[in-house]
């Protein structure tokens, strides 16, 4: 444990960004535990996504349509997943396979984002939609460059007109399960489990539009990152390899690991709601703008001895890469399978796997490969 990290201020003040950045675990978590005093709503990157869904909002709304999602997210629904996430692996991975066993160097990266958007696509009922406009969308709309440009520019206005097309097609998805259900349908994909709850308990189609929106976005965004950090952590530690495919159920923790020392995302952003509101010790004044760098609070020392260190033997506090509190990502019990069933079966069956190039990209928004280069290791022959 550094002298220099002990010493590091819970909270301090970066002029250039205009607001306080807190990287202590425990301020972090105070502060995402606490939507009274600080809260989501103008988050100008979530909100750039959808203002009216969970992820921004911190009425009493964001409760209730969380309920109408929780079951179909909880631990006990993605467990019952893994059967078919299975199967959708071991298709997807057979022609990458066939590429690394000849040689070729491959780009791992469409194969997370195949299997993630899949899954998405599946959530939503909307396989008939097609891989190939999901992806043009997906790209589009989660570009980290058009979050910090304005009008009139030609990737802002891109942009903007595949959100509109999003919207378009959810919305004309949201009608027909309306339609279906009223003939007596019963439907379980989440456009169905939302529709019926519009105009009720201040749910209108705004609120749910803005949550598909989310989802549609960044359901496999995520979790097709922390994938890529896994293989890059575990090709690049040979031991861990080794004990994991002695202890299978050893998987599981080392991804949490993957999770917290390479955080798919980085920061979240708090608004203070309260006049003379304090945060370990600071008095803030209202208005004020917290960045929360929950990547930063997964590498406390006063938490994680030898934060730095990848231990897929670690225990203790959970990590904050799901964020916490009321605003903890909703999906991710259903993200946990998916990342244990394709690494899974990556590890298994990829032994000696030489990563070649890592390309990161702009990580203002979130961290993880966009490219990962790797070609099979001398031992696989």
């Amino acid at each position: 444990m550094s002298t220099a990290a002990q010493a590091e201020p819970a909270i301090v003040w970066d002029e250039a960004l205009g607001g306080w950045t807190i990287s202590s675990y425990e301020t972090v978590r105070e502060a995402l535990l606490d939507p009274e005093r600080f809260d989501s709503e103008g988050n100008p990157i979530a909100a750039n996504l959808a203002g009216k869904a969970m992820l921004v909002d911190d009425s009493p709304v964001h409760d209730v349509f969380r309920a109408l999602w929780a079951k179909a997210l909880s631990p006990p629904a993605a467990a019952a997943w893994r059967g078919e996430l299975e199967q959708l692996a071991e298709e997807l991975l057979a022609p990458v396979m066939a590429r690394l066993r000849e040689g070729a160097v491959t780009d791992l990266v469409p194969l997370f984002e195949s299997f993630t958007g899949k899954v998405v696509l599946r959530l939503l009922d909307l396989d008939d939609l097609g891989e190939h406009r999901f992806k043009r969308w997906y790209k589009l709309l989660l570009d980290s460059a058009a979050f910090f440009i304005g009008p009139g520019d030609p990737l802002y206005d891109e942009r903007a007109a595949a959100k509109a097309e999003v919207y378009a097609m959810l919305e004309a998805a949201l009608d027909e399960r309306q339609a279906r259900q009223r003939q007596g349908e019963t439907l379980t994909d989440l456009i169905a489990l939302a529709a019926p709850a519009e105009g009720t308990r201040g749910i209108t189609r705004t609120v749910i539009l803005d949550n598909l929106f989310n989802m549609f976005t960044g359901g496999a965004d995520t979790t097709l990152r922390w994938m890529g950090n896994a293989i890059v952590l575990l090709y690049r530690n040979p031991r861990d390899l080794d004990d994991i495919r002695m202890q299978p159920a050893l998987l599981a923790r080392a991804l949490e690991e993957v999770m917290r020392i390479e955080a798919v995302t980085r920061f979240a952003i708090r608004t203070v709601r309260q006049e003379g509101a304090h945060l370990a010790g600071q008095s803030l004044a209202l208005g004020d703008t917290l960045y929360l760098l929950t990547s930063r609070a997964n590498h406390d020392p006063a938490v994680y001895p030898e934060p730095g260190k990848f231990d897929i033997h670690r225990q203790g506090r959970p990590h904050l890469g799901f964020s916490h509190g009321r605003h903890q990502c909703i999906g991710m019990h259903l993200a946990r399978v998916e990342a244990q069933v394709l690494i899974g079966r990556i590890v298994a069956e990829l032994p000696c796997l030489d990563i070649v190039e890592v390309e990161y990209g702009d990580e203002s928004v979130v961290h993880g490969p966009q490219r990962l280069l790797v070609r099979l290791g001398p031992a696989a022959d």
